[in-house]
C-alpha cells in the first residue's frame, strides 16, 4: 500500500492509503505518487517493448515515461550493484567476439548439462527469485548465427 501525507484544510497531517496499482500504468504512477526511491524496481519490469502505448486510447506513451523514471532512478543510486555488475560483464564480453563465443559456448554447455528435460530448475541468485516460480529453457543446441550461416 502506498501511504500519502497531504494536509486538510486545517492544516494537520492527514494520512490517505491507496491500493497498488499493476501493470505499466501503476510503474509509471507509484513512483509518480510515492517518489522513485521506493517504488524503483517498478520501473525495471518492463521489456518496453511497446504493445502498452499502441493500445492506449489515449497514446500515452508508456515506454518513454518508464525510461525516464530509470534514470531517475539510476540518478538517484536505486540500481542494484548486480546489475549494474552485470552490465559491466555484459559490455566486457559482447565488444570482443572471441570472448563473446566462448561465453556462448559456455553457456550452451551448461544449460544442456544442468538441465532436465530441457528445462533448469533453479538458477543462482538473483536469477533464484525467476527460477522460484517458473523454469528456465536450456539454451539451444546451435546459436542462431550459425543457424543462419548453415542456412544460407
Amino acid at each position: 500500500m502506498l501511504q500519502v501525507l497531504a494536509r486538510s484544510a486545517t492544516g494537520q497531517k492527514i494520512t490517505v492509503y491507496t491500493n497498488l496499482i499493476t501493470g505499466p500504468v501503476g510503474a509509471v504512477l507509484m513512483p509518480a505518487l510515492g517518489g522513485v526511491a521506493p517504488w524503483s524496481d517498478l520501473p525495471q519490469a518492463s521489456s518496453l517493448c511497446g504493445a502498452c502505448r499502441e493500445v492506449c486510447p489515449v497514446r500515452i506513451d508508456i515506454p518513454r515515461m518508464l525510461l525516464e523514471l530509470r534514470n531517475e532512478s539510476h540518478q538517484a543510486g536505486k540500481t542494484p550493484w548486480w546489475l549494474k555488475m552485470g552490465l559491466i560483464v555484459y559490455r566486457f564480453v559482447v565488444v570482443r567476439p572471441r570472448v563473446f563465443r566462448l561465453a556462448i559456448g559456455v553457456s550452451r554447455l551448461a544449460t544442456r548439462v544442468l538441465a532436465r528435460q530441457g528445462w533448469l530448475r533453479r538458477l543462482p541468485p538473483p536469477l533464484s527469485g525467476w527460477t522460484a516460480h517458473r523454469d528456465f529453457p536450456a539454451f539451444a543446441r546451435e546459436p542462431l548465427s550459425a543457424q543462419f550461416k548453415r542456412r544460407r
